[in-house]
């Protein structure tokens, strides 16, 4: 019996959601116009068509008065509204003290009165603000993300046997690796410190998936860009055949057959340039549960600060990096 391992990195994809505006217009007899009132409607339009801006924060680093003023410069531009993207892009550990504790005073009361102050300057101009609904990107951060609730990935080994075979086949096992995220925060020597015992917590949350084995459609090797295809009405679960030691309880027919390794993992992965205190985990975005408790953190206490201008001069929340 000849045998091979090949591991891949298989993450769990979720398609990229494009978010747009949809302006609803109100169907109306065409009038001729002329050219002057034409030019200035593009001049000076209304504020409700002008464009935005995303509006970089260094975490809680700011005050009432220079969110006002840059309100006010922002309208004067000919910008309708701005984003709110708390965010750090730099070691606070080399700021002074008190600067570095207001940096990452994010998801805090004084944060949310800033946004609120931000939210009452844009509707004094006639204005809107937006708001990124966490810090950095993907989502996640603080103690309300968990092991159990982070990002999870899907990795798979394919193990390459030939048949027939009677003996047990050793299977290679996926093992967790960093992301390429992870690996260039890791290379910048930004390791992440995670409290005690969520290593343990980490690896109970790893566990198979599935095992199937699938038999190879031709002989032929698979050549420079052409694939080698498999027999899908070959396909066989084998999950419940695998021991414990990684050896597989099956006699394997004549051929050439693929036995993949299906195992999840919680990625690990870092929030980007999150400010706040705590561990800064990605959610996992299709656990209800994860997302219930990052809006506990980021966005109960908006709304409580914001009251009934909520959808109103603070329009939206934006989700970043799905």
């Amino acid at each position: 019996m000849t045998q091979s391992h090949r591991q891949s990195r298989f993450p769990v994809i979720i398609p990229a959601i494009l978010l747009g505006a949809l302006a609803l217009c109100a169907v109306r007899p065409l009038r001729a116009q002329d050219e002057s009132s034409v030019l200035q409607g593009f001049q000076s339009p209304g504020k409700q068509f002008r464009p935005m801006v995303r509006w970089w924060w260094p975490g809680d680093d700011v005050t009432d008065q220079e969110i006002d003023r840059e309100i006010g410069i922002l309208d004067a531009s000919g910008f309708g509204g701005a984003e709110i993207q708390p965010f750090v892009t730099f070691n606070t550990h080399e700021l002074p003290k008190a600067e570095a504790a207001r940096v990452e005073s994010y998801a805090t009361p004084e944060f949310f009165h800033h946004v609120r102050a931000a939210a009452d300057a844009a509707k004094a101009h006639g204005m809107w603000i937006d708001y990124t609904f966490g810090s950095g990107w993907p989502f996640g951060g603080g103690m309300a993300i968990t092991p159990e609730l982070s990002a999870i990935e899907l990795r798979f080994t394919d193990n390459t046997v030939t048949g027939p075979e009677s003996a047990p086949v050793q299977l290679k096992i996926p093992q967790w690796q960093p992301g390429l995220t992870a690996a260039m925060m890791m290379q910048a020597g930004q390791k992440p410190q995670w409290p005690a015992g969520w290593q343990e917590r980490f690896e109970a949350r790893s566990k198979i998936i599935s095992v199937v084995a699938m038999r190879a459609a031709s002989t032929q090797p698979a050549g420079e860009g052409k694939p080698e295809l498999l027999d899908r009405s070959s396909a066989v679960v084998l999950t419940d055949r695998m021991r414990p030691d990684g050896t597989l309880d099956w006699q394997v027919p004549a051929g050439q057959w693929h036995i993949f390794v299906f195992r999840q993992f919680p990625t690990r992965q870092s929030v980007i340039g999150a400010a706040g205190s705590g561990p800064q985990l990605v959610l996992d975005h299709l656990d209800k549960a994860a997302f219930e408790a990052h809006a506990h953190r980021v966005g109960d206490p908006l709304a409580s600060a914001l009251g009934p201008d909520m959808g109103t001069s603070l329009r939206a929340i934006f989700c970043d990096s799905l």
